[in-house]
């Protein structure tokens, strides 16, 4: 897990989507759906539930949320 995935996760959740996350860290959205997409898969679970454009939190994404902010502040 690189430092810069849990940024993209922790920015992604606050601004509640990836193309406001990515506009806020001057990235691309698909810079962003790939680092998300390779988190999941280094963890083994889903983040994210995703439906059209909205997402929300699993489980595993409130517990990744609140170790992230433990850890990034």
């Amino acid at each position: 897990m690189e430092i810069n995935q849990m940024k993209y996760f922790l920015e992604v959740c606050n601004c509640g989507s990836m193309a406001k996350a990515a506009e806020k860290l001057h990235i691309t959205q698909q810079g962003i759906s790939i680092a998300l997409r390779r988190l999941e898969s280094e963890l083994g679970c889903k983040l994210f539930e995703r439906k059209g454009r909205t997402l929300s939190l699993t489980d595993a994404g409130q517990h990744m949320y609140r170790r992230a902010l433990e850890i990034i502040g």
